[in-house]
Formats: structure tokens, sequence, C-alpha cells
């Protein structure tokens, strides 16, 4: 476009001139308008809100629970493509080493079909029928049981309740703004935006300036910004996870979620995986080594073999037809107890909105074993999904 207009200009001077004059007579008022806003902004700041809330004291007098819960949530895993239909020449070895020592569910299915509503639902315990932004710090969330409302930051949550108990904890997410709904529950957290819905600012002139460059060319920007949310999500992750002193650990990491930036055979990042179907299959392989990478500091730091590690999604691979013609709902549920015994196989279907009470069991010290987790389960089972309505994104 460039090139074009300079042409143009060149080529028809004159008429450019005279265009150019109608342009700055016609927005002319605009600048004005412009100008006048800033004036006021500058002389009447608005109220800043909160990046993150202050963190609530735990309870006095209360003895915390021994027990340590890491949950992972790797956003968009898929079962059939992760364990039961494996695409060819796609290795996952962590995947496949945690389901050696975990139970492992293999119809488990999630609360909805998008982020939106299943992170609220897995929080809270409780079906998600709609959702609606108040704000850039909330959500209100209609409850599918009863039909009523509230702010998602004012619910009983996983993280709320393990405050209660004494229990320390922390956060690592994207897309919902995690430290301004739960920071009060919580001692650390760390969130990032959904790149899409922030492509051009940044925390400085300088930065905003070449995301805004960048982002005349939406699919590479899209790239590059997820790239450097998933190295800021993997080093926040780390730091976590191998904190002694939390106790419950919550990661909602961007990965297999598409776009592709990640290339198995050189085993590094970029930017240039364009495919959506590829750019997921790579990205599988991206979050396999994300968990290797945990696993191992954290075995380092002597707390793997002290904590329970649960892996599951919010959601199935929504793109699957177009990579086999085939859709399936079901997500990973992978729980290695603290100290590993064996594969425990769970086939009945279930709904992983139980996820929340079974892990605030574990807090409790109800549940202290594998052995008790058959049996929880079977008592608190709660059924899939009738439907899933609402699968777009994120």
């Amino acid at each position: 476009l460039g090139v074009v207009t300079l042409a143009a200009v060149l080529r028809w001077s004159r008429i450019a001139v005279r265009i150019a004059i109608m342009a700055v007579v016609v927005f002319l008022p605009l600048a004005a308008l412009t100008l006048g806003h800033i004036t006021l902004v500058v002389i009447h700041p608005p109220p800043p809100f909160p990046d993150r809330l202050a963190a609530t004291p735990l309870p006095a007098g209360i003895t915390p629970p021994t027990a340590r819960v890491l949950w992972i949530i790797f956003d968009e895993l898929d079962q059939r493509i992760v364990f039961t239909q494996r695409p060819p020449g796609v290795a996952l070895p962590e995947l496949d080493r945690l389901r050696r020592q975990s139970l492992y569910a293999p119809n488990a299915y999630p609360p909805a079909g998008n982020t939106r509503l299943s992170l609220p639902a897995l929080t809270t315990g409780r079906p998600v029928a709609e959702t609606r932004p108040i704000g850039a710090s909330d959500l209100r969330l209609t409850f599918a049981d009863t039909r009523q409302e509230g702010a998602w930051s004012e619910q009983p949550t996983v993280f709320s309740q393990a405050r209660a108990l004494g229990v320390r904890g922390a956060l690592v997410g994207w897309y919902h703004p995690y430290a301004r709904i739960f920071g009060a529950s919580l001692d650390y957290c760390e969130w990032y935006p959904y790149p899409p819905f922030e492509q051009a600012r940044d925390w400085t002139v300088v930065a905003s300036m070449i995301h805004q460059i960048c982002a005349t060319i939406s699919p590479l920007q899209q790239r590059r910004l997820q790239v450097r949310l998933y190295e800021n999500s993997r080093r926040d992750a780390l730091t976590f996870a191998t904190n002694a002193a939390l106790g419950l650990t919550f990661l909602h990491l961007p990965v297999p979620h598409v776009p592709g930036i990640y290339a198995p055979a050189q085993r590094r990042l970029t930017m240039w995986n364009l495919s959506r179907t590829q750019g997921y299959v790579d990205n599988l392989a991206l979050a396999d080594r994300t968990l290797g990478d945990l696993r191992q500091a954290m075995e380092q730091a002597g707390l793997w073999d002290k904590t329970w590690v649960l892996i599951s999604s919010d959601h199935w691979w929504r793109e699957s037809a177009r990579y086999d013609g085939r859709t399936d709902h079901r997500v990973p549920f992978l729980l290695k107890p603290a100290e590993a015994t064996g594969t425990l196989d769970y086939p009945p279907a279930f709904n992983t909105i139980l996820s929340a009470d079974l892990l605030l069991a574990i807090l409790k010290g109800e549940v202290t074993r594998a052995g008790q987790l058959v049996p929880w389960l079977d008592a608190h089972r709660v059924k899939p999904p009738a439907s899933y309505p609402e699968a777009g994104e994120p």
C-alpha cells in the first residue's frame, strides 16, 4: 500500500495535494476533540482498577494441611488425540510416564466447550450456563443448576475454600484476569491476556509502537505474542511449582491451544508454524515438554513425590474435525498421588467439574492415598453434560 500510494503521489502530485488538504480540513475537528479528551483525562484521571487484589491474611489458629496439590489445565488438551488415537509419529513421553503413575480416567468430560464457561465451572464446582463481563476485572456468571447470577469473584471457589483451611495458594493463567478475581485468596498470581484481544498495547511507548507495527500482520503478531505468553507462563509455573510453602498451585497453561508456536524437530519455539491443525499437533509436544520441565524442577526441589498432581483440560480440540473428520468431547484426567504407586484405571464417564471438590478432599485429609480415589469418585461422580451448545474461541 505504501508503494502504491507513493507512486500515485508522484504521478498525480497536484491531485494528491488537494486530497491531503481536504483530509486535513475534514479531520481537524477530530484532532481538537481528541486533545480536549486528553486534557480532561489529565485534569480528572479515571480511578485505576487494581491489577491484583491484596491477599487476605491466613486464618489464625488453624494448622494448615500437610498435603500439597498441583492442578494443571493444559488448554484444549484432547483425550482422543493424546491417548486414544494419537497421530502417527507424535511422542509424548512425559504424559505417558505420568499415566503409568496415576489414576487414569479415559472417559472424563469437561463442564463446557470453551474457556469462558469451563474455567468458572471448574473453579467453583458448579455448572455455568452463561457469562457476561463486568468491566475489565470480573465476570458475571449464570449458574445452570439454579439460574442464579453472581460475580465470579464473589463465589466460593477452590481457592477461597483452600484459604479457609490455611493453605497458601498460587496461580498462573491466561485469558481471564485471575489476579483481579482471585487475588484475595492467593499468595501469588500471574496472568496474561488472550493475544488476539491485546495485539497493540504494552507497558512502554516503544514496545507499544513495535506491537502496533507487528499487528499489521495479525497472524504473525498473534504467534509472536503467544510465544511470549508461553515463555512467561512457563517461567512463572516453574517458580510456583517449586515453592515448598505453597499448598495449592493452579496452572492454566496456553498449550496446546492454537496458534502453533513449536517446531518439534528442532525443539524450539517459532512464529512460523502457520497451519492450525499441524500447529496444534506440534503444540502437543510442547505441552509434554512443559510437563517434563515441571517434573524435573520439582524433583530437584524434592517436591514431586510429595505433591498430588492433577492434569486435565478445559475443553477438547475443537478443530479436530479439520484434522481427521472426528470430534470427541473427552479430555484427559490424570491424578498422580503424592506417592505414586502405579496405573489405576477409572473407566466410568464423569464431568471434571468435580475436580475442585476432589482436590479440597485431598487438602482436608479425606483422601490420603491412591486406594481411596475410586470410592470417592464413585460417591461424587457427576454425569457429563448432555450437550455442549457453545464451543467457540477461546
